[in-house]
């Protein structure tokens, strides 16, 4: 490889410049005010707005994202659609796209054979997940085959998320602090920032982490570098009040993730040194898992048996996966329809839910409308078939990515070895 190559490989032009016309950038930027916009719009407003500011009591968060999430997503698509007519851009495609769309296809099908056909097109109320939402998922995974094409691109991504994931952790610090100017309908005892739910915050914080810490560790001046930093440890301090645990395992395996991959001795090191370096990584998650689940406020009275032991360390989550698995056995294949979770829990709700509830002192014997698993949820609501594309989507995903990362990596040694010098 000679040098020149090297530094091509290195850095892909970029795909955001006058050739490719004025409706590819207008699509370009609308797709990163979907990035920077959707986790920060909410339907709520301090009472100082007037009556408006009702309207926090229908939907605050779901409903308003998703309305934002595909409005934008629309627009991008629009103008996206018009560059290529007017030959200023050409469509891309990744095999990942072709698994998306075997999904989104399977959706379909479980719609049709649902129960309630408009809850999973639609989606319930506070979730708004059927299948227009899985379609507009797949919709900007195609946007983003588009759009991101080099380095410049994939960055201004990270910033746009990166941004929004700041924003969103410093309103998770006014809440901590009482500094909320919002009067929240239902409000709980944990901060939820702009997503109504403590656990979705908790989960959406590890991906701008993930992000900004990247954009820390790749800052080529001083200045960015200090701001990632500053962003990576607010992001940090907005996770952990965010009590959600599975954030948490979360965010340290994308660390240990980042350490594997990325540091240099780990790369460079012999196979079985890697192997090694893995599978202590594997233990410190197991290790850490254990942890945060055993150390933890347990329900009151005493936990005599194996189920009641595991529903006390899983906040009662084993009792719903078990019965929304129990709700699964009547359609094992093509599920009860995207987010129909609730129809199968309470087709199968048993004696053991009501105790869990009787533990913990709950006044009301409330439903569940997910699973708090993804895997368990996609099995109950798109049945086998359903589980299958979404795991396969991930791993194709993940191998995809690493692949990628094996490349930029070997360009780097090459370009900083004599091989890039011949």
């Amino acid at each position: 490889m000679s040098r020149g190559s090297a530094k091509a490989g290195r850095s892909a032009p970029t795909r955001t410049d006058e050739t490719h016309g004025i409706a590819y950038r207008v699509g370009w930027y609308v797709f990163l005010g979907l990035v920077a916009l959707t986790p920060l719009v909410i339907g709520a407003l301090p009472p100082q707005f007037g009556p408006i500011a009702t309207y926090r009591a229908n939907d605050p968060v779901s409903l308003p994202k998703a309305v934002a999430f595909l409005a934008l997503a629309g627009v991008s698509l629009s103008a996206l659609g018009v560059g290529v007519a007017r030959g200023e851009a050409e469509l891309h495609w990744h095999r990942v796209l072709t698994i998306l769309a075997g999904f989104v296809g399977w959706a379909a099908v479980s719609s049709a054979f649902s129960t309630s056909p408009a809850l999973s097109i639609w989606g319930g109320y506070l979730r708004n997940e059927g299948l227009v939402a899985i379609l507009g998922y797949w919709l900007v995974a195609f946007l983003a085959v588009q759009y991101v094409r080099s380095t410049r691109e994939l960055r201004a991504v990270m910033v746009a998320a990166a941004a929004a994931g700041s924003l969103v952790a410093l309103y998770t610090l006014a809440q901590f602090m009482r500094f909320d100017p919002i009067d929240w309908v239902e409000s709980t005892n944990r901060v939820f920032s702009t997503f109504g739910n403590a656990d979705m915050l908790g989960s959406y914080l590890v991906f701008p982490f993930a992000l900004v810490l990247g954009l820390a560790l790749t800052a080529s001046d001083t200045k960015s570098k200090a701001l990632s930093w500053a962003a990576s440890a607010l992001i940090v301090v907005a996770l952990y009040i965010s009590a959600t645990r599975g954030a948490w395992l979360g965010a340290l395996a994308m660390l240990l993730c980042v350490t594997l991959l990325g540091w240099e001795k780990v790369r460079a090191a012999s196979r079985r040194a890697k192997v090694l370096a893995g599978g202590g990584a594997v233990a410190l998650m197991l290790a850490v898992g254990a942890a945060i689940t055993f150390n933890r406020v347990r329900y009151g009275g005493a936990t005599t048996t194996l189920s009641s032991s595991l529903a006390t360390l899983s906040n009662g989550r084993s009792v719903i996966w078990a019965t929304g698995l129990r709700g699964w056995l009547a359609h094992p294949v093509t599920g009860w329809g995207p987010d129909a979770f609730g129809r199968a829990f309470d087709r199968a709700v048993g004696a053991d839910w009501y105790a869990l509830l009787a533990s913990t002192g709950s006044s009301s014997l409330g439903s569940a409308d997910n699973a708090h698993n993804i895997f368990v949820q996609a099995l109950v609501t798109l049945g086998i078939p359903g589980v299958a594309l979404m795991t396969w989507a991930l791993l194709s995903a993940a191998l995809s990515s690493l692949r990628s990362l094996g490349e930029v990596w070997a360009v780097r040694v090459c370009y900083s070895s004599p091989c890039g010098r011949r």
